[in-house]
């Protein structure tokens, strides 16, 4: 009996080391921020990994992040309901219509990230920016265009020039296509015709774009860093309302459940030279930074919001912010997601 109880109890404690391990892929593999992948690429460098190590994390973490509001599969549209859908494409659409950043991959992948949607482009910036920053320069790697489509390439011959096609690609040696819109890590010299997202079946010409070097990217990136909107003022009209996106632990408070604006301006913010911000809602303060239209608060000071974000944006002429709000009771540990978009009015 002392045998069996000793043998189960070495096989239990197997099973949970197994589990403890997965766990802590599974962590790596979901950052928490951009920073944070950016991190995990310059480890997995330091450690020897290989190029299709490193591009497979990197297709999957961005594809985990980002979901692609055009897209019609079904891994996609389980991930948002029609109310977060709706949001996430009103705010992507007047982010995108305004024309500020988008075109810099630096910019266009921290709002990406942060507000977890975007197209091929934004999925191509996304991993760009985290190549870029974990290497260190701009020599093997680019973004792809043919068609409409944009994708992204680890290992492009270093000095390439000229004309790209099928057979180009076939040719290049331990280099991957990144495709997190697609879902796609591949090896370049498996590119085919049949791929017709990443080649149009030969009929386009794949164009090489964003070839910047590291020095002109790091110190572009560093003046972005620097610089930002000012969000400070009052926001939220008593049209305006906040959505729960997200519940997890025992509550009252269910997935699509609202909550109105009410007072109007109830949520303020206030923001110092140093975009330093101040976040006052109800009965919670929270404080953070802010960079470019992002703006990132985990220093609870008061209440039970734990978290919180917000972008800036522009609909029908009048200046909104995108904003999640992460809560917290501390008696049960329950935490719940709110978002919405909420208007200026002071």
């Amino acid at each position: 009996m002392m045998f069996n109880l000793s043998r189960k109890m070495f096989v239990l404690r197997f099973i949970f080391c197994v589990f403890l391990i997965v766990m802590l892929h599974a962590s790596s593999l979901f950052a928490v921020s951009l920073s944070d992948a950016v991190k995990t690429v310059k480890t997995m460098i330091t450690q020897g990994k290989s190029r299709g190590e490193i591009a497979n994390y990197v297709t999957q973490v961005v594809d985990n992040r980002i979901i692609s509001l055009n897209r019609d599969t079904s891994d996609e549209n389980e991930l948002l309901t029609s109310q977060r859908y709706n949001m996430y494409k009103e705010c992507f659409d007047a982010w995108s219509q305004e024309g500020v950043d988008i075109n810099e991959p630096y910019a266009a992948a921290h709002w990406s990230w942060q507000n977890e949607v975007g197209h091929c482009q934004e999925n191509a910036h996304t991993a760009y920016h985290i190549l870029m920053m974990a290497l260190e320069s701009g020599d093997e790697i680019g973004e792809f265009a043919c068609g409409d489509h944009i994708y992204f390439i680890l290992g492009v011959p270093k000095g390439f020039t000229g004309e790209i096609t099928i057979e180009t690609l076939n040719n290049w040696q331990d280099a991957y296509v990144i495709d997190p819109w697609l879902g796609v890590c591949k090896p370049t010299s498996e590119v085919g015709r049949l791929d017709l997202t990443l080649t149009q079946a030969g009929l386009y010409s794949i164009d090489r774009v964003a070839t910047w070097s590291y020095a002109t990217y790091k110190r572009k990136y560093d003046i972005w860093l620097k610089s930002c909107d000012n969000f400070s003022g009052k926001y939220g009209t008593e049209s305006d309302k906040l959505i729960v996106t997200k519940v997890s632990g025992k509550s009252n408070v269910v997935e699509g459940q609202t909550m109105k604006m009410m007072p109007a301006g109830v949520f303020q913010v206030s923001q110092s030279k140093n975009n330093e911000v101040l976040v006052i809602y109800r009965a919670s303060e929270i404080a953070g930074s802010a960079v470019g239209r992002i703006a990132v608060l985990r220093d609870v000071l008061k209440g039970n919001i734990f978290y919180a974000n917000f972008t800036k944006i522009k609909i029908g002429g009048k200046e909104k912010l995108k904003v999640v709000l992460k809560t917290k009771n501390p008696k049960t540990n329950t935490v719940i997601i709110r978002e919405g978009i909420l208007t200026k009015v002071q």
